[in-house]
């Protein structure tokens, strides 16, 4: 069906092999930021470790790989750095985010991984973030798996720019 035209719908079977796309910053700036992000990292890489499966990484942030190193092999994580890494940097150029995706669906398409998650602080205000692991691949059709998800819509209101969020249902 569809999975035929879109190779990025395709579910496996089993899964076995998972991409893990960690999403830190260069700089310790951020308080606890890198550090409830990569301890969430392991957490989910010891689960998968648990069913048999070594996750292949994406780092993105220097603080990813410092920690890697650190405390992910104290702890005995079993992962495979696929070498693939970005520089956080200040701001996200499309450029910068086109080179990301392109790594992350070429990990994917090319039969390395069967699935792909991210993990990263999702931002709620200036002083609370949480760890967040969410599929990336493969794609649902609709989009919307999530409760959490959320559309966003960029308008304009009295000639300035306005955000509108919107809750949206997963279908049934």
């Amino acid at each position: 069906g569809l999975e035929q035209e879109l190779p990025m719908l395709k579910v496996p079977e089993k899964v076995t092999n998972v991409g893990l796309v960690l999403v830190t910053s260069n700089r310790g700036l951020c308080g606890a930021y890198n550090t409830f992000v990569m301890k969430r990292a392991l957490k989910r890489t010891l689960e998968l470790n648990a069913q048999g499966i070594v996750p292949k990484l994406i780092c993105i942030g220097k603080k990813s790989l410092i920690q890697l190193r650190t405390r992910w092999e104290v702890a005995g994580a079993k992962y495979n750095n696929t070498g693939i890494w970005f520089g956080m940097p200040d701001s996200i150029t499309s450029a910068t985010a086109s080179e990301i995706s392109d790594s992350i669906r070429n990990i994917f398409l090319s039969g390395d991984v069967d699935k792909v998650e991210i993990i990263y602080a999702k931002f709620f205000s200036l002083v609370k973030n949480e760890p967040t692991v969410r599929s990336m691949l493969p794609l649902t059709p609709t989009g919307i798996e999530d409760p959490e998800d959320e559309t966003f819509r960029v308008t304009t209101e009295y000639g300035k720019l306005k955000v509108e969020r919107e809750k949206v249902k997963a279908p049934k």
